[in-house]
């Protein structure tokens, strides 16, 4: 009886969809890379050392900026092995967990989303997060390529 019940239970809690298997998809539905939780350890891009941590204080404002099609990247494997989708609300953030979400505001017209950080980048002094062009659409800067933004874990 006990083992029918766990079974039971192992069966139901593997059906049930996750938001994060939701986003591995690609625009015909079909589920790629099925992406891993990471943190990492140090690394060094163009002369910078960064440090990915779990930081639940982050709290940051800075520029943005978006990468798509149009950038190569659409369609390819991110740094935790999810493939990226130019499509959904996702983003690359150089030191959080991979996958992490994090609230992004554009301080110009106040509007924010939820995005899942999935790969690392910007590897730029003056950028703190890229997110995916249908993020930097909703966002409002898409034809800009930049924003001041505040992005919040």
């Amino acid at each position: 009886k006990h083992i029918f019940i766990i079974s039971l239970l192992l069966f139901l809690t593997s059906c049930t969809p996750n938001l994060y298997s939701r986003l591995s998809k690609d625009d015909r539905g079909n589920t790629h890379y099925k992406g891993s939780y990471k943190v990492g350890e140090a690394y060094e891009k163009k002369g910078i050392e960064y440090v990915p941590k779990k930081d639940i204080s982050y709290d940051v404002v800075g520029l943005a900026s978006w990468y798509g099609k149009k950038h190569g990247f659409h369609g390819k494997k991110t740094a935790n092995g999810d493939k990226y989708n130019k499509s959904l609300l996702t983003a690359a953030h150089p030191t959080l967990p991979m996958p992490s979400l994090v609230k992004v505001t554009n301080l110009k017209n106040h509007k924010s989303l939820i995005v899942m950080v999935n790969d690392r980048g910007p590897f730029s002094k003056k950028r703190i997060i890229d997110v995916s062009e249908k993020a930097a659409d909703l966002l409002g800067f898409k034809k800009q390529g930049i924003a001041k933004v505040q992005v919040e874990y």
